[in-house]
Formats: C-alpha cells, structure tokens, sequence
C-alpha cells in the first residue's frame, strides 16, 4: 500500500512539474481605441489631429471606426470643424487612422477656453473598443482682456519723506484665475525693488481684480507685502500721524493707454511706522 502511495505521489509532481512547464497563452483581440483623454490646441493653431490606434491580431483586415462629436462650449460650424465630417474612419490593419480637428480662430474676440468631446461609438469586423474611447479637447482663447493692463511699467515719484524714485511694476496674469480678471502687481514698491526684495523671491506683490468694464485694476488696500509683517497701504492723507482716510488702489486706464493711481501709498509695519510713503497721484506710462 505504502508503495503505491509512493507512485501515485511521484504522478501528481511529474504533472505539476509539466504544468509549470507550459507556457501561458494569452488572447489579444483586434480593438480600436484613442491614445489619449485630452488635447488641447490654441485658437491660433490651425488644426490638431486626434490618433485613433487599430491593433489588428493576425490577418490584417480593415475596419471602420465610427465617432461622434458633442460640442461643450465649442460649438462645431462656429469654433471648429471635424474631419471625415460623416464620422468614420478607415484604418488598414495595425495602423494608426487621424481624425482631423480644424480651429476656427476668433482673434480680437475673447471666448475664454473652449472644449468640446470626440467618443468613438463603434467599429466593424469583430473589432472591439479599448479602454480610451472619449477624449475631450480644448481650445486655449489667446485673447486675454485683461491685455491692456500686463506689461511693466514706470513712473517717476516723489517721496513724501523727500527723494525722487523711478517706481516701475510689472502686472502680470494671475496663473491661478480661470475668470480672466485677476493680476498680480509686481515690484510696486522701489525702494524693496532696490534691495532685491522682489516678486521673483516671494516678496513685494499683491493682487488685484480688472472690473466689469474693463477700465481699471482695484487692489485690495492692506494686503501682506511678504517681507515682515508689512501692508501696502493706500489712502487720500498720507500724513503719517493720521493716516486714516483709506482707499483701495486703482489703477485706471486711460485713452491714451497710461495708467493712473490716484492716490498716496506706502509699505507700513504696524507699530513700526513706514517703510516707505510717495506723493500722488501716479500716472503710469508702458516701457
């Protein structure tokens, strides 16, 4: 009995051992799919293609890929137009077909960013579809209107303590805005400008907001310079003693393209006294 234990035993490892020596088959069936989720292309850019990439498993055969477009805030006809314009593509065995997005380029007239959908819906001769079916695309709007205001610009001032400062700020787009109406001011402030405190180093900015029309920045008075616990502040009096008559900065813009602060301002330490104060009003002029 005990011998025929052995047998068998020595059986089932010669065909486990076998087992393992076999090698796994796996089946790849012929699919079609995108390369990728998104795109993006600037209104500028005349026209982006989109790959749809056909694995074909043995025998090269066509197949025809079928897509659909759904507009977003792209409005096809009026922001773009697609090519084949019927919605199918035909793809030669392993290969690579293109579906053919053509901008239309608004230039002057501010959309924001636009997108819209392309879905691939269905293919022929027992393709399957993979996982990448729908990508989404967008159209990057190059018309900012907040253009009129970005730039560097500069101005000659008077020190309320005495002196004479070039001050010359940068405005420059809020990278974090999706509303096109936020900009940072760069480097207000000369006298930390001459000492190296500058936007680059995290200091000597803050933010501001273009309003409705259009015509001017307002900058919140008070905020955190970044160095110390200094503000800017903007106001009618600047008479250190009694510098209560606040105000928000606005920067106007003017017909001519200038710009013009109208009022006092400074960098102050609370309970230190200021750093800095000149005499208004500013007219800002592009460098």
């Amino acid at each position: 009995m005990k011998n025929i234990t052995k047998i068998l035993s020595a059986a089932v490892v010669l065909l486990s051992f076998a087992a393992c020596q076999e090698k796994a088959e796996f089946v790849t069936y012929p699919y079609a799919r995108l390369e990728e989720e998104s795109y993006s292309v600037a209104e500028n850019g005349g026209s982006i293609d989109i790959p749809v990439y056909v694995y074909a498993q043995g025998e090269s055969v066509n197949t025809t890929v079928s897509f659909e477009v759904t507009s977003g805030t792209a409005k096809e006809g009026t922001d773009f137009t697609v090519t084949p314009s019927n919605g199918v593509l035909t793809v030669s065995g392993s290969n690579k077909g293109y579906i053919k997005i053509n901008v239309v380029n608004h230039e002057g007239v501010f959309t924001g960013d636009t997108y819209f959908t392309v879905k691939l819906v269905g293919v022929t001769n027992d393709y399957t579809l993979g996982a990448y079916r729908e990508a989404t695309i967008t159209i990057k709007d190059l018309d900012d209107p907040r253009a009129a205001f970005l730039g560097s610009w500069t101005v000659d001032a008077e020190g309320y303590f005495g002196g004479e400062y070039t001050i010359a700020p940068t405005i420059i787009a809020d990278p974090d805005d999706n509303t096109y109406t936020r900009v940072i001011i760069c480097n207000l402030d000369p006298y930390f400008a001459g000492y190296g405190y500058t936007y680059a180093n995290g200091v000597n900015y803050m933010y501001g907001t273009m309003n409705d029309e259009r015509t001017a920045i307002v900058a919140e008075n008070a905020q955190a310079m970044g160095y110390s616990s200094c503000l800017f502040m903007s106001f009618n009096d600047p008479s250190a003693d009694n510098a209560t008559d606040y105000a928000d900065f606005t920067f106007n813009l003017n017909s001519d393209g200038t710009l013009t602060l109208p009022n006092a301002w400074g960098v102050y330490l609370p309970g230190g006294g200021w750093y800095s104060l000149y005499n208004g009003p500013f007219n800002f002029a592009k460098k």
